[in-house]
Formats: C-alpha cells, structure tokens, sequence
C-alpha cells in the first residue's frame, strides 16, 4: 500500500486547501494549486503578515529551486531511500 501525504496550500487571502499525494511522488508536487475557496493561486509557503502574491510566488520558486538541486545531486535510489527514512520517522513520531 503506498503512503499518503497530504500538502497544504495557503492562498493570499487566508484560505488552506489540503490535497493529497502519494508519498512516492512527494519530489513532483507543485509549488502552487488553485484554493479550494477562491481559485486563486495558493501556494505551499504559509504568506506572511501583509505579504503580496509576488513575494509570495518568489519564497514557493525558492522552494522549487532546493528541491531541483537536491534532484541534481541525488540518484533516483538515493531520494526514494531519504524518503521512506523521513516517512518512518513521520509514522513513528520522530521530528
């Protein structure tokens, strides 16, 4: 059975919209998603206090950036296992 994870996205209007994945594809899950409530884009980034949606989409590019390079740097094999490390220490309670 394949793990479920589930993301949340914040809008600039205060909105969260869950969605969920499968912990297998966890390195392609988008930066932004259409809010549930709104249908602006939301993204994974909680906005801080007075932030606009450009800053907003720049700290989510800044995301999606880490994750290319970490992508570069690791084989296929190497993010599965970091993966299911992660995943056990999430089930078990470890932070």
């Amino acid at each position: 059975m394949d793990a479920i994870a589930n993301i949340e996205y914040f809008c600039a209007r205060g909105h969260v919209t869950r969605v969920s994945f499968s912990a297998t594809a966890l390195f392609d899950v988008p930066n932004s998603y259409p809010c549930q409530t709104c249908h602006e884009d939301a993204y994974r980034n909680r906005p801080r206090a007075g932030a606009s949606a450009a800053s907003q989409r720049q700290e989510s590019s800044l995301t999606t950036r880490h994750l290319t390079e970490v992508e570069a740097r690791r084989s296929s094999a190497e993010r599965d296992a970091i993966l299911e490390d992660a995943l056990r220490r999430l089930r078990e309670g470890e932070h």
